[in-house]
C-alpha cells in the first residue's frame, strides 16, 4: 500500500501563520521594551437599554476619572424612540 516495510509518510505541514503571528508578536515586545509607555487606563462598557428590548451601544469609558455608572437617553430602533441607556459590564 505504501511501498512496503521501511515506507516513509509524508511529513505534515507546518501552519504558517503561526510563524507570521510569532514574528508579529515579538515586533510587538520589542516596541514595547523600547517605548515604555503605560497603557491607558480606559475600558469597554455596554450602554443597555432600559426599554428591555436587549438592544445596547459599545463605548469607552475611563474609570479613574469617572467612577459612577453612565447614564444616558439615546435613540432605541427597536421601539423607535428614545430611552434611558444605562452602563453594564461587557461579557
Amino acid at each position: 500500500m505504501f511501498g512496503g516495510r521501511f515506507a516513509t509518510f509524508p511529513e505534515p505541514q507546518t501552519h504558517k501563520p503561526n510563524r507570521i503571528r510569532y514574528d508579529a508578536q515579538n515586533a510587538v515586545i520589542q516596541c514595547r521594551l523600547k517605548m515604555g509607555k503605560a497603557k491607558g487606563g480606559s475600558i469597554f462598557i455596554r450602554l443597555v437599554s432600559s426599554a428591555g428590548t436587549g438592544f445596547f451601544y459599545v463605548t469607552r469609558k475611563n474609570p479613574k476619572k469617572l467612577p459612577e455608572k453612565l447614564e444616558f437617553r439615546k435613540y432605541d430602533p427597536r421601539v423607535n424612540r428614545h430611552v434611558l441607556f444605562t452602563e453594564a459590564k461587557m461579557k
